[in-house]
């Protein structure tokens, strides 16, 4: 099941905060379970190699950013 449009606009609000360098510890740990809800439909829906590479960029830098700014 893909992601809900409510998550999808969380994910959007959350990365918006994040690259503002204003996303809180328990806000990153929200994006990081929506990237890897999403991560997870990609690797279901065949696997879009690049769109997984993405996802796993992407959290490994939230998990980055929150480790740093906490």
């Amino acid at each position: 099941m893909p992601l809900s449009s409510e998550e999808i606009h969380r994910r959007r609000a959350l990365i918006s905060k994040l690259k503002e360098e204003t996303l809180s510890h328990d806000e990153a740990e929200e994006l990081v379970t929506l990237l890897d809800k999403e991560k997870s439909i990609a690797l279901e829906e065949g696997g879009d190699c690049m769109l997984v590479f993405a996802i796993l960029s992407l959290i490994s830098y939230v998990n980055e950013y929150s480790g740093s700014h906490s």
